[in-house]
C-alpha cells in the first residue's frame, strides 16, 4: 500500500520500482512459501481458490 495524505490509499499491482532481483526472489520465495505447510500456503491457496494461481503468488509475495 502507498498513501499520501489524505487522499485515497493505493492498492496497485506490483511496481517495476526498486530491484528487479529482489522482486524476483520474492516471487521464488512466495512459490515456496505457497509450497510448504503454514500460514502463508493458507492465504495462497484461500486466494487462488477464486482467483489465477498467479494473482495469488503476487498477493503472497506482497504479504511477504
Amino acid at each position: 500500500m502507498r498513501q499520501s495524505g489524505e487522499g485515497p490509499a493505493y492498492h496497485g499491482r506490483i511496481t517495476k520500482q526498486g530491484r528487479g532481483h529482489a522482486r524476483g526472489v520474492l516471487v521464488e520465495a512466495a512459490w515456496a512459501a505457497a509450497r510448504s505447510p503454514g500460514p502463508l500456503r493458507a492465504f495462497y491457496k484461500r486466494i487462488a481458490s477464486h482467483r489465477e494461481k498467479h494473482i495469488a503468488a503476487v498477493a503472497t509475495e506482497r504479504k511477504l
